[in-house]
């Protein structure tokens, strides 16, 4: 181990390790993991980091604490942190832009803006609705008035409110105003 006041550096078996200032450097050989552990005074691991194996390309970062969050950085500094909200749900977000959340008690996920005020857009190229039998039960024909529903059910044009007021008025069926019939609120 070499010391001085600005710099120490110690030289293990498979990872150099030099402290300097406020960072810690690990230098470890090709095709070889690198880890780091923290623990509490009583000897209980809080978190750790890994970062290796053959193409030395990823890096995972845990922590022990149940109401703690992870970090991953990724290229120039961008991060996605993965946490517990105060109120039990789990997010996902970035650096910046929309978030990812899922609700504890509604088995729903959620695009939300990053505030988390509003909901964000979802584009996509493409996208499936499994509606084939195999996945219902329960199946009997229809005894009502169908086209009755269809006509007495409200169609209605909206925005959004984070729509701008210039962009393209939506045309469907709002909930509040449609029968029980029509909707399926689980949904």
């Amino acid at each position: 181990m070499i010391y001085n006041p600005n710099n120490i550096r110690l030289m293990a078996s498979r990872v150099d390790m030099e402290v300097s200032g406020e960072s810690i450097r690990m230098i470890s050989p090709p095709a070889t993991a690198s880890f780091m552990t923290w623990y509490d005074a009583a000897g209980a691991r809080k978190a750790w980091m890994w970062f290796g194996g053959a193409a030395h390309e990823y890096i995972t970062i845990r922590n022990d604490v149940a109401t703690g969050y992870q970090v991953f950085t990724g290229a120039q500094g961008y991060n996605v942190v993965f946490d517990a909200m105060a109120d039990g749900h789990t997010r996902i977000r970035g650096s910046n832009g929309p978030i990812i959340k899922f609700l504890k008690t509604l088995e729903q996920v959620q695009f939300r803006n990053f505030a988390d005020a509003a909901y964000a857009s979802i584009v996509s190229s493409g996208h499936t609705t499994v509606s084939k039998r195999e996945y219902k039960k329960n199946i009997t024909p229809y005894e009502g008035d169908a086209i009755y529903q269809i006509v007495t059910t409200p169609i209605r044009e909206w925005q959004y409110l984070n729509d701008f007021d210039w962009e393209i008025q939506r045309l469907g069926v709002i909930v509040d105003g449609a029968s029980l019939e029509v909707l399926d609120l689980t949904r």
